[in-house]
């Protein structure tokens, strides 16, 4: 029996409510030549049945069950068990359309294609700038393009299986684990392709996002430090090192900054303390401009706090 062109991993964690859209979105699928490799990490609900039952029905999607590790953990235990060409990640509350694994032949010989993507954030759809179709060739191509596209996540990807073996997520880290591991292959890409056939749908809540923010801010803010240390030591260009720390770390404060106290912003400010200024002012002017902006909302919002607490 022949392997299947393309692997589609799909770490499982208490997604019930939305597990059958996504897969039901990935067996949709108008290209049929793939496996949708379920991994249930320790799910509580009924995930897991769920999961059962769709390998049921269908011999393209195989499940393993595991105890809870962590997306990390899982997405390794798929990629261990994927026998894809091509390899692809889903979230259980995404979903993709019905041409999302569709290669054109143009494509085929790349080491990476990029997806559109839109979000949903309550049942609306918040769609993103279309990018022009193209191939990035070269490593100081693809870094000026991963530097101003700020794409840093995988589910919107197709990456060839040559670039992902051996390779395995950081469980150590909770916050930039898809950075972490595309900078484990990107000096082995040398054709990066733009498409603009299929689109993934990055479903977002806010009220949950909030209150991932104000239950476990500082918990964040340490892991964010923890990832600033490993960018440094997995990559030697310093103007890309503090490119990738500005925004993978300080984007993620810069939308939530509205919602830390003032405990929370002693823990920021140790990120700031890391940011070489110098080096800032190497890169382009839109990654300038989010950083000084941040800086002076950080000022502004820290002593009004710091005001309105003298009042009590």
């Amino acid at each position: 029996m022949k392997n299947p062109s393309i692997s589609i991993i799909v770490p499982v964690y208490n997604a019930e409510a939305y597990l059958p859209r996504c897969i039901g979105s990935i067996l949709s699928q108008t290209f049929t030549d793939f496996e949708l490799l379920l991994i249930n990490d320790g799910s509580t609900d009924n995930s897991g049945n769920i999961c059962d039952a769709y390998a049921q029905r269908d011999d393209r999607v195989r499940v393993f069950h595991k105890k809870n590790g962590g997306v990390s953990s899982a997405r390794n235990l798929g990629i261990d068990n994927a026998k894809g060409e091509w390899i692809a990640f889903c979230d259980a509350d995404d979903y993709i359309s019905n041409d999302f694994l569709v290669i054109e032949d143009k494509y085929i010989e790349c080491d990476v294609i990029e997806k559109p993507f839109v979000i949903e954030i309550d049942g609306r759809i918040k769609k993103q700038p279309k990018r022009t179709e193209r191939i990035y060739c070269g490593e100081k191509v693809l870094y000026k393009y991963y530097l101003k596209e700020r794409n840093t996540a995988l589910w919107n990807k197709l990456i060839s299986m040559r670039l992902v073996q051996g390779k395995r997520f950081d469980e150590t880290v909770s916050i930039g684990e898809d950075l972490l591991f595309f900078l484990s292959f990107i000096n082995q890409i040398h054709r990066y392709a733009i498409s603009n056939i299929g689109v993934y749908y990055y479903v977002r809540n806010d009220m949950s996002a909030m209150s991932i923010v104000n239950e476990d801010v500082h918990s964040r803010v340490q892991s964010a430090l923890l990832l600033n240390d490993k960018i440094k030591k997995s990559i030697s260009d310093s103007s890309l090192v503090h490119g990738l720390i500005l925004q993978n770390n300080l984007f993620y404060f810069y939308k939530n900054i509205k919602l830390f106290n003032v405990q929370d912003y002693k823990a920021v400010n140790e990120i700031f303390n890391l940011i070489n200024l110098e080096n800032v002012r190497l890169l382009p002017f839109f990654v300038k401009s989010k950083v000084f902006i941040l800086k002076i909302l950080f000022l502004i919002k820290n002593m009004f706090l710091m005001g309105r607490s003298s009042y009590k």
